[in-house]
Order: structure tokens, then sequence, then C-alpha cells
């Protein structure tokens, strides 16, 4: 530090010293009134009336502690910025095992779990499923509900099996006595001068009630083989000939109906099952038929595009509630009808059970 004495200063420049009490011992701060700025002051000694003072100049003491100030701001923000980042490295790592967590478990739910043969292989890596950390539990836990879940759709699947393998034995076995029944309701009918009038009707329902049940046996007997998985027959297949062929049948069958076809003149050919698009517009076709009243106008379009074919089947029949339309595509969904038509017939209802 600098010390300074005043002797020497004009008196411009101490002039406010003399209004300055010191006592000795105790500085002072003065301000001088040239532009030296502020002294810190002290009186060291009195010789006959004159008054010895020295000061030290407090600017360079000023701006060393705002330097050192701003120093120790600056360290204190590296600090804290290194010691956050750090913190979050450390805590990254400290959670890494919520990521595979999370990725096992977002990679569960885009597996097909509705149907087949379902098996969650998918698990969090040991080293992350463990009871050494609060992580470590959840990865272990997950594991055990996937464990747990795996099971549970083993055995659903082996059930459906055994009952979908029950489904096709039964009707199998079914055909034979229906068919026995039939042919012995025919025999019998072959005799009819012998029968009574009320014999004769007997047979004739009990001949009905065979096709009707055979007929039956026979979807149930197609829906387990359905659910077998049995690969589709793709081939080139002329959708405008199944049309006109189905129209044909319906016509037939159902003559108080007006049907008709519009798109179906020229060959429509698209690649698909032959078989199982004939069942496809039967079935449309039938359920026309059984749930509308007479003299309904059902109508076929085939429309083809560059990109797609449409088949659209429309009738002018009362048509199905909003509310039931939620479960109109479910196997073997039923509703309670409005109103009764032919023969008692619901004017509505839901589609065959056969899987389209």
């Amino acid at each position: 530090m600098r010390m300074e004495t005043f002797r020497h200063w004009t008196s411009d420049q101490v002039g406010n010293l003399s209004s300055v009490e010191w006592v000795p011992g105790e500085p002072e701060i003065v301000r001088l009134l040239d532009s030296r700025g502020e002294y810190r002051t002290l009186l060291v000694a009195s010789i006959e009336g004159t008054q010895i003072v020295v000061g030290l100049p407090l600017q360079e003491i000023r701006s060393t502690i705002a330097r050192l100030n701003i120093v120790i701001i600056a360290v204190v923000v590296i600090v804290v910025l290194v010691a956050a980042s750090i913190g979050a490295l450390l805590v990254r790592y400290a959670l890494k095992p919520l990521d595979r967590i999370t990725e096992t478990a977002s990679a569960v739910t885009k597996q097909p779990l509705d149907r087949g043969d379902v098996r969650l292989a998918l698990r969090v890596p040991p080293q992350y499923a463990n009871t050494e950390s609060e992580v470590g539990q959840v990865g272990a836990a997950l594991n055990l509900m996937l464990d747990h879940v795996d099971e549970a759709f083993q055995s659903r699947f082996e059930s459906e099996e055994k009952m979908r393998q029950f489904v096709a034995d039964a009707s199998h076995e079914l055909r034979t006595p229906l068919a026995s029944i039939r042919g012995y309701a025919e025999l019998t009918k072959r005799g009819g001068e012998k029968l009574s009038k009320d014999m004769k009707q007997a047979v004739d329902r009990i001949e009905s009630e065979s096709i009707r049940m055979t007929s039956l046996v026979e979807d149930l007997l197609l829906l387990a083989r359905f659910d077998e998985g049995h690969a589709l027959q793709m081939e080139s297949v002329d959708l405008a000939q199944i049309v006109r062929d189905a129209l044909s049948d319906a016509y037939v069958t159902s003559p108080e109906h007006e049907w008709g076809a519009e798109g179906v003149e020229e060959p429509v050919l698209i690649t698909g099952d032959g078989s199982a698009i004939h069942q496809v517009v039967v079935n449309l076709l039938a359920n026309a038929r059984v749930h509308t009243p007479p003299g309904t106008s059902v109508e076929v379009r085939v429309k083809q595009s560059s990109d797609k074919t449409v088949l659209q089947v429309e009738d002018s029949g009362p048509g199905i509630p909003r509310d039931a339309r939620k479960k109109l595509f479910e196997r073997f969904a039923r509703g309670i009808p409005r109103e009764l038509g032919h023969r008692g017939a619901p004017v509505w209802g839901y589609p065959s059970s056969t899987p389209l």
C-alpha cells in the first residue's frame, strides 16, 4: 500500500483536513477536494501544535475487493454448474434401469394379445431387475407380472384349444347321426300314402329340423377350422361372377324380395380366396333376406378403382339400431329385436357367426 503525507499538498487539497477532529488511535475516512478520492487517515503525533496525519488511499483496496468479489462469484457459479452437471449424470445413471423397464413395457404393448398362442418372452434384463435398489425392485416386479400374465395367456390358449377341438370333434361326430335322421325321414316319406296327415307333418318337421341342425353343425365345424388358422388360397377370382351366382341363389330362395346389382356386368378381377369371398357375399345376402320383411329391395354394388375394390350390400329395411352396432361383428352376438317381421323373424339382426 502507498502511504502518503499531506504536508506537501496545497491548501486546496488539505483544506478540509482542518475541519476533522482526530482522536489519537482512531482512524477517520476523509474525502479530499480533488479527485484522489477517500483516504483512511490516522493521527500519529502532535508536535508543538502541529498534527501529523498519515493516510491510506481506499480506491485501490476497493478495486481489489471488487475484483475479488467477481472472482468469488465466478468460481461459485462454475462450481454450481459443475456440481449440477455431475448430479444430473449421477441421477441419469441411477435411473438408467427405468429406461430399460420403459422399453420392455412399450414392447409388450405392441404385441398382439387378443388371440392365438400369446407368449410374452420380453423381460427386463437381470442387472436391472434386482432387490438392491428401488428401481431394481420395480424391474423385478414387472418381470413377475409378465410371468404371471404369460402363464395366464398360456392357460387361456390351452383352454381355447381344448374347446376348439371339442367343437370340431362334436361337430364332426354329429354330422353322421343327423344325416341318418334325415335319411330315415326321407325313407319314411316314401310311404306317405300309409301315413296319416299328422304323421306326415311330423316327418316333414323332422326332416326340416335335421337339415337346419346339419347347417348349424357345419357352421360350428367351419368356425373350428377357421380358428385353427388355415391359410387362405389366394388366387385371381372374378368378384362380379361371385355376386351374380349369389344373387341367383338368393332370388330362388326368396323371390318376394327385390334383388338388384350394379357394376357386375363386366368381370371384376381381384386376388383372394374365392370360396371365402363367396361365403361373405352369401352371408350378407342371407342377412338381408332373413332380417327384412317381404318386399324389401336389396342391391349389391361393386366398385373398382386403381387401388381398391369395394363391395356394398344395401337394403331398404329398417336397419340396425345405433346402440347395437358396436357389437355388430362380434361372434355369436345377439340382440333384442324391436319388432317381428316375416314368419316371426326380427326385422333387424346381427351378421352370421361365421368369420368373414
